[in-house]
């Protein structure tokens, strides 16, 4: 199970170095992060610390959850998605964008295509465009996932249900 997780794991990271290596030099760091949390380094690559990131950019009170775009490049971007227990990210799709999620912190049951499954830090989903998903934070500590979708999120792909 661990070399599973380890091969994922690689396989997303080679992902990311080809699509932000296509980048036309509008690479950036948008949505409130600071240089606290995300450093440039020309137009290479965005380092962002996630511990640092969340502190910088916490969970909204009133409803439990904050997503944030903590890099974007050409040919792919990368959300920071935060959710506190008992809360719903709520049941939406992307009509265009692959999304690949991985759980850095806490628990969730992720319903997807109408099943729900237990997830949980370390764990790595693919979600293929137009397949309906939903994160519902579980436990006692908040959860927290990287979203990678390719192409780049634009803010107008997620389609609620």
């Amino acid at each position: 199970m661990k070399k599973m997780v380890l091969l994922m794991v690689l396989a997303l990271c080679c992902t990311l170095a080809v699509a932000f290596a296509a980048t036309d030099g509008t690479n950036q760091t948008v949505s409130g992060a600071s240089a606290g949390s995300a450093e440039k380094f020309g137009t290479e690559f965005t380092l962002v610390n996630i511990d640092q990131f969340e502190k910088e950019n916490p969970i909204n009170p009133a409803i439990g959850i904050l997503t944030a775009n903590a890099a974007l490049g050409k040919n792919a971007s990368i959300n920071v998605t935060q959710i506190e227990p008992g809360k719903s990210f709520g049941a939406h799709y992307h009509q265009y964008r692959d999304e690949i999620d991985y759980i850095v912190k806490g628990q969730a049951n992720m319903t997807i295509a109408g099943n729900t499954h237990l997830v949980k830090a370390g764990d790595l989903i693919y979600v293929p465009p137009m397949t309906v998903h939903d994160f519902t934070g579980i436990g006692s500590e908040n959860m927290a996932l990287i979203c990678v979708f390719t192409p780049p999120y634009d803010g107008k792909d997620r389609i609620y249900v």
